[in-house]
C-alpha cells in the first residue's frame, strides 16, 4: 500500500476524498434510479470486501514493522542512537578515547606503520 506523503498540506489521507466522491456519486445514481443505485452499491460492497481481504492477507505479522520503510527507519534510528552513545562516552570526562594509548602498548618510535626502516 502506498504510504501517505509527509510533505502534503492535506490533513486527511487521500483515500477519504475518493471514498467521499464515490458515496456522492452513489447517492446521485440512487436518486436517479433505485435499481441502478442498488447495483452500484453492490459493486462498491464487492470492491470493499476485496480491499479488506487484500489488507488482511498482506498485513504484517504482530511485532513486525508495517513496511520496509519503517524497518529501515527503525534500523537507522538504532544506529544513530548507538553512534550518539559512543560519541558521548568518548567525549565524557575521564572516559578513554581511541586516541589515548595505554602505557606499555605504544608502538616503537623507530618503526612506524607504513614506513620502511
Amino acid at each position: 500500500m502506498p504510504l501517505p506523503s509527509s510533505t502534503s498540506d492535506w490533513p486527511f489521507d487521500p483515500k477519504w476524498l475518493v471514498i467521499g466522491f464515490a458515496l456522492g456519486a452513489l447517492v446521485m445514481v440512487a436518486a436517479f434510479d433505485l435499481r441502478i443505485g442498488a447495483a452500484v452499491a453492490s459493486a462498491f460492497v464487492v470492491i470493499l470486501v476485496f480491499y479488506v481481504w487484500i489488507r488482511l492477507r498482506f498485513a504484517p505479522e504482530p511485532g513486525e514493522p508495517a513496511s520496509e520503510r519503517d524497518a529501515m527507519m527503525e534500523r537507522f534510528a538504532l544506529l544513530r542512537d548507538q553512534r550518539r552513545l559512543a560519541a558521548s562516552r568518548e567525549n565524557a570526562p575521564g572516559g578513554r578515547s581511541d586516541r589515548e594509548i595505554p602505557a606499555g602498548s605504544a608502538p616503537d618510535e623507530r618503526t612506524r606503520p607504513g614506513e620502511d626502516a
